[in-house]
């Protein structure tokens, strides 16, 4: 059975995503996820480069879609080896750049980030709601992740703020050979799926993008099938 590494988002603990991983199991792969972590931390970055390593896949969530990126471009860079990556409600860069303008502008960042400095569980919980934004049932959506979210440390939480503000991998993914597929949702509030256009510019022949109707930055969790089957697609055609 192949193997596909999956990293989980920034606020959102790796347990919300056990449904997508058990699913997993119906294309053909054992799947593993994990938190996210920090790429510039000597020790975090080489033990998640040798899981990858091993994987016949990368998926990353919201900020692990950046995260799976990044290792993808390191392996590929290091190794001569291309890792098809899959993206799920994720950006190249989630902040607005002069060469990135479907993302969040930086003044709202800031605020977030400060909102966040003053009272974390508050800004938290409103996270909590804003990645479910979108969907039908917004409010049971919203207590599930609530009930079901496992704590994460505040130094995580801090590191990933950081991330979220400096990654930027628009100049890495311009004219890349890696196959890599962005999966959005329509009603997506944080990743506008118009960026599908601009993502489309980077790479004609190995970035493809797939937009699922009526769902929300949290569609890894609540529409599991959906989302396995966009997945499922997409490795159909690397064979």
């Amino acid at each position: 059975m192949k193997t596909a590494l999956i990293i989980s988002g920034w606020g959102v603990s790796k347990n919300l995503l056990d449904p997508l991983v058990e699913q997993f199991k119906e294309v053909g792969y054992q799947a593993t996820v994990i938190d996210i972590f920090d790429p510039f931390s000597d020790e975090a970055f080489k033990k998640t480069y040798a899981l990858a390593f091993m994987s016949d896949v990368i998926v990353g969530w919201s900020l692990g879609g950046q995260l799976a990126t990044w290792l993808a471009l390191e392996i590929f860079e290091k190794e001569n080896i291309r890792k098809p990556v899959i993206c799920l409600a994720s950006n190249p860069s989630f902040v607005r750049r002069e060469n990135w303008q479907y993302a969040m502008p930086l003044s709202d960042f800031e605020s977030f980030r400060n909102g966040y400095d003053a009272n974390e569980k508050a800004i938290l919980k409103q996270f909590y709601l804003n990645i479910c934004r979108g969907e039908e049932q917004l409010k049971q959506n919203w207590q599930f992740i609530l009930k079901h979210v496992d704590t994460l440390s505040i130094d995580q939480l801090k590191m990933g703020l950081g991330l979220l503000e400096s990654l930027n991998l628009v100049d890495n993914l311009k004219d890349s050979s890696l196959d890599i597929h962005y999966i959005f949702g329509d009603e997506d509030t944080l990743v506008p799926c118009q960026v599908v256009g601009d993502i489309g510019k980077l790479s004609a022949k190995s970035i493809t993008t797939t937009v699922l109707q009526n769902v929300s930055h949290a569609f890894p969790i609540f529409h599991v099938q959906e989302t396995l089957q966009a997945i499922q697609k997409f490795l159909c055609s690397l064979e």
